[in-house]
């Protein structure tokens, strides 16, 4: 992703968050690597599907729409994701391998929907996610649950 487009991407996804009432912070690269490490221990994937297809970390949410870990998806996702109170900060990663960014956020879930971009959401200790996609209505948006 060069930078123009870069810029372009976070400000489309920044101004959906100011409209949401989100408080928000840019995390620094060391926190971001941190929070990643911790949402792709809780959400698991084999590098290979049971029919051998291979799961590729380029889209983080193809651990779902893969079937290697169980998720809603589409419109029951959406509802899930609406269910959820979370209570103090939650963060907000980019699901794309080309765009390691996130925020540390507090405040209502926001709509992300409608950027179409691949976006992860999930409460500090991340319990559950929301992935959302830049393939939306044909693969995603995914709601799943960290295995026990």
């Amino acid at each position: 992703m060069n930078k123009k487009t870069a810029t372009a991407y976070v400000q489309r996804l920044e101004a959906v968050l100011d409209a949401a009432a989100v408080a928000y912070r840019p995390l620094a690269e060391a926190e971001w690597s941190l929070v990643h490490s911790q949402w792709t221990a809780a959400f698991r994937a084999p590098k290979r599907t049971a029919d051998n297809h291979p799961v590729t970390d380029d889209y983080l949410w193809h651990r779902f729409s893969f079937g290697v870990h169980p998720s809603l998806e589409f419109d029951p996702a959406q509802h899930e994701y609406e269910r959820q109170a979370v209570k103090g900060r939650w963060f907000l990663l980019s699901a794309w391998k080309a765009a390691s960014f996130g925020y540390e956020c507090t405040g209502p879930l926001p709509n992300l929907r409608p950027l179409r971009a691949d976006l992860l959401v999930f409460p500090r200790d991340p319990a559950w996610t929301m992935a959302f996609t830049h393939e939306d209505g044909h693969c995603g948006p995914y709601f799943a649950v960290r295995k026990k």
